[in-house]
């Protein structure tokens, strides 16, 4: 059984009466904003798009990730009907390490940098520092066009530094290669308290960065605020090789698996692209809470990651980080995991925030809907009536068990003088039994006869 009593802040008060109906199935991106952009922009702080070609009149290109971000999130089959951009005032230095692991040979070290190809082929004597100085020379033909400039890392390896406020995608990785976001947090949580500050009708959350530090501090902020849902991707290797350690966690996932993030759930990809978690976002934000996993859905724009061993995959498990694998022919979201936490699945996290909101939203209406609502039985039973309104309508939505719903109301004449005096209404107490979900179905025995 699921007890409400563990939501943080399940009170319902007029005064803290939630997210309308849209809000809650909306995205917002936190990103740097472009020159053109942030001039166009002025002061606002947070602007609306109901499709990501509007974005391009404001001063976006689509090398921009903001822009990236929108348009995967309104790329997928169903997808929400907006999406808000709020300003990031302080912006990050991206700054991806690579370290070359194969020395083969005729072995081919290659990625792409913001859609330019980076690539050297081993020849006979080849060392991990010979092999990155030659990608450093080849990736810094390209600085003008993609903005970043390669250097040497740690004698053996190399590093790509962006322009100031530029998140570059690198995609196409080789397998041979190594990767971590090394990207220090400038202050998202400053921003993102701007942008919540700014305009806070919206629960979904995407932010314009593949950093660890980044998003851990943006989970930190995401339990502290309550109410919101991040969605992380992440590209370090350090995921799929690393063991899990809680007192020592070498990795992002492991981290926030460690910290028992309740508010984020954590995407893994090979590739440093804003395609997984903006795509699993756009393409639940919209449905309704309750009705919906995240495992087993097919997107567009994301990479299947098929050269995952089994052990990379078990890592991954462990740490409650979620992938995209090629099932049967198509790709696939696996896992469906927040990072941390007790409710386990993603799905449990959003419905549980549904359910207080619509409760709080029930229960308001109700009150102003009247001219009194006297302290009696009566009245209280008034209440009540929208607490139990608010788990049918679960049920009806598939995040209650039918039949597992009880409401426990308290008498008039049992409250007491205090809570008669400043008129609130304690002890409304709500206990019911999540719906869940099948997802694997293991046994099945069969009995042939001949």
């Amino acid at each position: 059984m699921a007890s409400l009593d563990d939501i943080v802040n399940p009170v319902v008060t007029l005064e803290s009466s939630g997210l309308t109906g849209a809000g809650f199935g909306t995205v917002m991106v936190a990103c740097v904003l472009p020159t053109a952009a942030a001039t166009d922009w002025g002061p606002d702080v947070v602007r609306e798009y109901t499709k990501a070609a509007d974005m391009l009149d404001d001063g976006f290109t689509v090398k921009d990730a903001g822009y990236k971000i929108v348009a995967s999130a309104f790329s997928q089959a169903i997808k929400p009907s907006k999406v808000k951009v709020g300003r990031r005032t302080l912006p990050m230095t991206q700054i991806v390490k690579f370290q070359p692991t194969n020395t083969t040979p005729g072995f081919m070290n290659k990625f792409y940098v913001q859609g330019q190809f980076v690539s050297h082929a081993n020849g006979g004597a080849e060392t991990q520092t010979t092999i990155s100085t030659a990608l450093i020379t080849a990736g810094n033909l390209l600085t003008a066009t993609t903005g970043v400039t390669f250097s040497i890392d740690n004698t053996t390896g190399l590093k790509g530094t962006a322009t100031a406020g530029l998140v570059a995608e690198y995609t196409s990785i080789s397998a041979g290669i190594t990767v971590t976001d090394a990207t220090t947090d400038p202050g998202i949580a400053t921003d993102l308290a701007a942008i919540s500050a700014a305009d806070p009708d919206w629960y979904h959350l995407l932010i314009d960065s593949f950093g660890a530090a980044e998003i851990e501090a943006t989970a930190a902020w995401c339990d502290a605020e309550g109410f919101v849902f991040y969605q992380a991707q992440t590209g370090d290797t350090a995921n799929v090789t690393a063991s899990y350690s809680s007192s020592a966690p070498a990795d992002v996932s492991s981290y926030l698996k460690a910290h028992g993030i309740a508010r984020t759930a954590c995407w893994w990809n090979q590739d440093l692209a804003f395609t997984l978690a903006p795509a699993i976002c756009g393409e639940e934000a919209s449905k309704t809470p309750g009705s919906s996993i995240y495992r087993f859905k097919n997107l567009s724009g994301p990479v299947a990651s098929d050269q995952l061993t089994a052990a990379q995959v078990a890592k991954l498990k462990l740490k409650n980080c979620n992938y995209y694998q090629t099932l049967g022919n198509l790709g696939r979201t696996m896992s469906g995991r927040i990072a941390g936490g007790s409710y386990l699945y993603i799905d449990n996290v959003i419905f549980l925030d549904w359910w207080r909101n619509t409760c709080q939203v029930n229960v308001a209406a109700y009150i102003v809907s009247k001219d009194k609502v006297s302290y009696t039985d009566a009245g209280i039973e008034g209440v009540a009536a929208q607490v139990r309104l608010t788990n049918s309508q679960g049920v009806q939505n598939l995040g209650i068990a039918p039949g597992t719903a009880t409401v426990t109301v308290p008498k008039a004449a049992d409250m007491t003088s205090a809570s008669k005096e400043g008129r609130v209404l304690p002890g409304i107490k709500v206990d019911f039994e999540l719906a869940g979900a099948i997802e694997t179905v293991n046994p099945i025995s069969a009995t042939v006869r001949f």
